[in-house]
Protein backbone atom coordinates (compact mmCIF):
# COMPACT_ATOMS: atom_id res chain seq x y z
CA UNK A 1 0.00 0.00 0.00
CA UNK A 2 2.84 2.40 0.87
CA UNK A 3 4.51 1.84 -2.51
CA UNK A 4 1.18 2.38 -4.27
CA UNK A 5 0.70 5.70 -2.48
CA UNK A 6 4.22 6.79 -3.43
CA UNK A 7 3.69 5.95 -7.08
CA UNK A 8 0.12 7.35 -7.18
CA UNK A 9 0.39 10.60 -5.18
CA UNK A 10 -2.91 12.01 -6.48
CA UNK A 11 -5.05 8.89 -5.95
CA UNK A 12 -7.63 8.71 -3.16
CA UNK A 13 -6.65 6.86 0.02
CA UNK A 14 -8.74 3.84 -0.93
CA UNK A 15 -7.56 0.39 -1.96
CA UNK A 16 -5.77 0.28 -5.32
CA UNK A 17 -8.53 -2.00 -6.70
CA UNK A 18 -11.22 0.48 -5.63
CA UNK A 19 -9.34 3.33 -7.32
CA UNK A 20 -8.96 1.28 -10.51
CA UNK A 21 -12.67 0.47 -10.50
CA UNK A 22 -13.62 4.11 -10.00
CA UNK A 23 -11.17 5.23 -12.70
CA UNK A 24 -13.02 3.13 -15.27
CA UNK A 25 -16.54 3.59 -13.86
CA UNK A 26 -16.80 7.35 -13.28
CA UNK A 27 -18.25 9.50 -16.06
CA UNK A 28 -17.87 13.26 -16.75
CA UNK A 29 -21.59 13.85 -16.08
CA UNK A 30 -21.63 12.09 -12.70
CA UNK A 31 -22.69 13.79 -9.49
CA UNK A 32 -21.30 12.58 -6.17
CA UNK A 33 -21.04 13.23 -2.47
CA UNK A 34 -18.29 12.34 -0.02
CA UNK A 35 -17.71 12.57 3.70
CA UNK A 36 -14.05 13.26 4.36
CA UNK A 37 -12.30 15.63 1.97
CA UNK A 38 -8.72 15.42 0.74
CA UNK A 39 -7.01 13.64 -2.12
CA UNK A 40 -10.30 12.03 -3.12
CA UNK A 41 -11.91 15.47 -3.46
CA UNK A 42 -9.33 16.69 -5.95
CA UNK A 43 -9.31 13.36 -7.76
CA UNK A 44 -13.10 13.18 -8.12
CA UNK A 45 -13.26 16.86 -9.11
CA UNK A 46 -11.12 16.21 -12.16
CA UNK A 47 -13.39 13.36 -13.31
CA UNK A 48 -17.01 14.27 -12.56
CA UNK A 49 -19.48 17.09 -13.15
CA UNK A 50 -20.28 17.96 -9.53
CA UNK A 51 -19.12 16.89 -6.07
CA UNK A 52 -20.32 17.74 -2.58
CA UNK A 53 -17.56 17.19 -0.02
CA UNK A 54 -18.26 17.34 3.71
CA UNK A 55 -15.36 17.92 6.09
CA UNK A 56 -15.35 18.21 9.89
CA UNK A 57 -11.82 19.50 10.56
CA UNK A 58 -11.40 23.29 10.05
CA UNK A 59 -7.65 23.14 9.34
CA UNK A 60 -8.01 20.33 6.83
CA UNK A 61 -11.02 22.09 5.27
CA UNK A 62 -8.84 25.19 4.71
CA UNK A 63 -6.07 23.06 3.20
CA UNK A 64 -8.44 21.36 0.74
CA UNK A 65 -10.15 24.64 -0.07
CA UNK A 66 -6.81 26.21 -0.98
CA UNK A 67 -5.95 23.27 -3.21
CA UNK A 68 -9.33 23.52 -4.93
CA UNK A 69 -8.91 27.26 -5.52
CA UNK A 70 -5.65 26.54 -7.35
CA UNK A 71 -7.50 24.37 -9.89
CA UNK A 72 -9.33 25.67 -12.97
CA UNK A 73 -12.64 23.85 -12.35
CA UNK A 74 -15.18 25.09 -9.83
CA UNK A 75 -17.34 21.99 -9.50
CA UNK A 76 -16.95 21.16 -5.81
CA UNK A 77 -19.14 22.35 -2.97
CA UNK A 78 -16.89 22.01 0.07
CA UNK A 79 -18.82 22.10 3.34
CA UNK A 80 -17.38 22.49 6.84
CA UNK A 81 -19.67 20.82 9.39
CA UNK A 82 -19.22 19.60 12.95
CA UNK A 83 -19.46 15.80 12.92
CA UNK A 84 -21.39 15.95 16.21
CA UNK A 85 -24.20 17.97 14.65
CA UNK A 86 -27.02 17.32 12.21
CA UNK A 87 -25.26 19.72 9.83
CA UNK A 88 -22.84 16.89 9.03
CA UNK A 89 -25.68 14.85 7.47
CA UNK A 90 -27.87 17.68 6.18
CA UNK A 91 -26.19 18.05 2.74
CA UNK A 92 -27.13 14.45 1.91
CA UNK A 93 -30.59 14.58 3.46
CA UNK A 94 -31.48 17.70 1.48
CA UNK A 95 -30.76 16.05 -1.88
CA UNK A 96 -33.60 14.53 -3.91
CA UNK A 97 -33.79 10.75 -3.76
CA UNK A 98 -31.99 9.09 -6.67
CA UNK A 99 -29.92 12.21 -7.45
CA UNK A 100 -26.41 10.83 -6.82
CA UNK A 101 -24.33 8.62 -9.06
CA UNK A 102 -21.99 7.81 -6.18
CA UNK A 103 -21.31 8.48 -2.52
CA UNK A 104 -18.11 7.89 -0.57
CA UNK A 105 -18.43 7.22 3.15
CA UNK A 106 -15.09 8.05 4.74
CA UNK A 107 -14.26 10.78 7.23
CA UNK A 108 -15.05 10.43 10.94
CA UNK A 109 -15.20 6.74 11.86
CA UNK A 110 -17.91 7.15 14.50
CA UNK A 111 -20.30 8.73 11.97
CA UNK A 112 -19.88 6.41 9.01
CA UNK A 113 -22.89 4.26 9.85
CA UNK A 114 -25.24 7.26 9.95
CA UNK A 115 -23.66 8.68 6.80
CA UNK A 116 -24.21 5.42 4.92
CA UNK A 117 -27.78 5.11 6.14
CA UNK A 118 -28.83 8.65 5.25
CA UNK A 119 -27.27 8.58 1.77
CA UNK A 120 -28.76 5.24 0.64
CA UNK A 121 -31.98 6.67 -0.83
CA UNK A 122 -30.02 9.39 -2.63
CA UNK A 123 -28.14 6.92 -4.85
CA UNK A 124 -29.72 6.36 -8.23
CA UNK A 125 -30.42 2.88 -9.62
CA UNK A 126 -27.09 1.65 -11.00
CA UNK A 127 -25.19 4.10 -8.77
CA UNK A 128 -22.64 3.11 -6.16
CA UNK A 129 -21.93 3.49 -2.46
CA UNK A 130 -18.25 3.34 -1.50
CA UNK A 131 -17.44 2.55 2.14
CA UNK A 132 -13.82 2.79 3.21
CA UNK A 133 -12.55 0.58 6.05
CA UNK A 134 -15.68 -1.58 5.79
CA UNK A 135 -13.86 -4.42 7.57
CA UNK A 136 -14.08 -2.45 10.83
CA UNK A 137 -17.87 -2.18 10.73
CA UNK A 138 -19.42 -5.32 9.24
CA UNK A 139 -18.55 -9.01 9.64
CA UNK A 140 -16.36 -10.39 6.86
CA UNK A 141 -13.61 -12.84 6.11
CA UNK A 142 -11.11 -9.98 5.87
CA UNK A 143 -7.61 -10.41 7.21
CA UNK A 144 -7.11 -6.67 7.56
CA UNK A 145 -6.26 -5.42 11.06
CA UNK A 146 -9.28 -4.72 13.31
CA UNK A 147 -11.61 -6.67 11.02
CA UNK A 148 -14.94 -7.86 12.41
CA UNK A 149 -14.89 -11.67 12.06
CA UNK A 150 -17.57 -13.50 10.07
CA UNK A 151 -19.19 -14.71 13.29
CA UNK A 152 -18.96 -11.25 14.88
CA UNK A 153 -21.54 -8.51 15.22
CA UNK A 154 -21.81 -5.34 13.18
CA UNK A 155 -20.23 -2.32 14.87
CA UNK A 156 -23.66 -0.78 15.53
CA UNK A 157 -27.37 -1.32 15.00
CA UNK A 158 -27.19 1.29 12.26
CA UNK A 159 -24.56 -0.77 10.44
CA UNK A 160 -26.91 -3.76 10.70
CA UNK A 161 -29.71 -1.71 9.09
CA UNK A 162 -27.35 -0.58 6.33
CA UNK A 163 -26.28 -4.18 5.66
CA UNK A 164 -29.93 -5.26 5.46
CA UNK A 165 -30.81 -2.36 3.12
CA UNK A 166 -28.01 -3.24 0.66
CA UNK A 167 -28.41 -7.02 0.84
CA UNK A 168 -29.51 -7.15 -2.81
CA UNK A 169 -26.91 -4.64 -4.06
CA UNK A 170 -23.89 -5.96 -5.96
CA UNK A 171 -20.86 -6.05 -3.66
CA UNK A 172 -17.38 -5.46 -5.01
CA UNK A 173 -14.92 -6.25 -2.23
CA UNK A 174 -11.44 -4.77 -2.43
CA UNK A 175 -8.51 -5.02 -0.05
CA UNK A 176 -4.96 -3.82 0.29
CA UNK A 177 -4.28 -6.30 3.07
CA UNK A 178 -4.24 -3.36 5.47
CA UNK A 179 -7.65 -1.89 4.73
CA UNK A 180 -10.78 -2.87 2.81
CA UNK A 181 -12.99 -0.69 0.62
CA UNK A 182 -16.45 -1.92 -0.34
CA UNK A 183 -18.19 -0.77 -3.49
CA UNK A 184 -21.92 -1.47 -3.47
CA UNK A 185 -23.86 -1.03 -6.70
CA UNK A 186 -27.56 -0.36 -6.39
CA UNK A 187 -29.64 -2.62 -8.65
CA UNK A 188 -30.53 -0.87 -11.91
CA UNK A 189 -34.19 -1.87 -11.59
CA UNK A 190 -35.69 -0.77 -8.28
CA UNK A 191 -39.41 -0.64 -7.56
CA UNK A 192 -39.07 2.53 -5.51
CA UNK A 193 -36.11 4.61 -4.43
CA UNK A 194 -38.29 5.82 -1.56
CA UNK A 195 -38.30 2.28 -0.16
CA UNK A 196 -34.95 3.09 1.50
CA UNK A 197 -35.99 6.46 2.87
Amino acid sequence: MYLYELTHPEAPWLTPQAVAFLESWLQPDHVGLEWGSGRSTLWFASRVDRLISIEHDPAWYAHVQNRLLARPRNNVTLILADSDSDAYYAPARELPNGSLDFALVDGVSATRDRCAECVLPKIRPGGILIIDDIHRYLPSGSRAPRAVPLDGDAASETWTRVADAVADWELIETTSGVTDTAILRRPAAVDSIDAFA
